[in-house]
């Protein structure tokens, strides 16, 4: 559970900052404030994130995306390393071995265990999220890509269908 709540927590701050830096490139490269726009009632603002940025030309939205992801993860290591190195060493003590018998102590084994994972979990973060983040943005983009085309392609069909008459005479 120590585990999951830390690695899960990480994940959280990298995706929240991915989010807050795509806002930030939004509001410059469009010059108005998009959670105000995607917002149902001003008070109740949504934060736009990588997915959002589908208004941007094609070319230019990869590489804002990209820059976006860099950017936030750069601000986040330092955060996520505190939390992690504060968990490894407040788990240490538990790896001193304090009674003379050969067997390990259950204490002992969790701190290993933690530590282990904590490390090994940690890095994954930093590497899987980012890459992860992209793709799964870069897939939303084609969808919403596709769905364009395939509702003017309707449109287009719907507008050129000649009229049926209903009463032949």
């Amino acid at each position: 559970m120590l585990l999951f709540g830390i690695a899960v927590n990480d994940s959280i701050l990298l995706v929240s900052r991915f989010r807050t830096e795509a806002t930030l490139i939004l509001k410059s490269r469009l010059r108005t404030d998009p959670e105000l726009a995607n917002s149902l009632f001003p008070p109740m603002r949504r934060t736009p994130g990588g997915k959002d940025m589908g208004v941007l030309p094609r070319e230019e939205r990869v590489w804002l995306l990209k820059r976006a992801v860099a950017h936030g993860t750069r601000a986040r290591v330092r955060a996520i390393m505190l939390t992690t190195s504060t968990t490894m060493v407040g788990l240490a003590p538990l790896l001193v071995h304090l009674n003379e018998s050969n067997d390990k102590d259950i204490w002992e084994n969790l701190a290993l265990a933690s530590i282990g994972g904590l490390t090994s979990s940690t890095i994954l973060s930093m590497i899987m999220i980012p890459v992860i983040y992209t793709c799964t943005i870069r897939i939303t983009w084609r969808l919403q890509d596709a769905r364009e085309r395939a509702t003017a392609r309707w449109r287009r069909r719907k507008t050129s269908e000649p009229a049926v008459d209903a009463n032949p005479a």
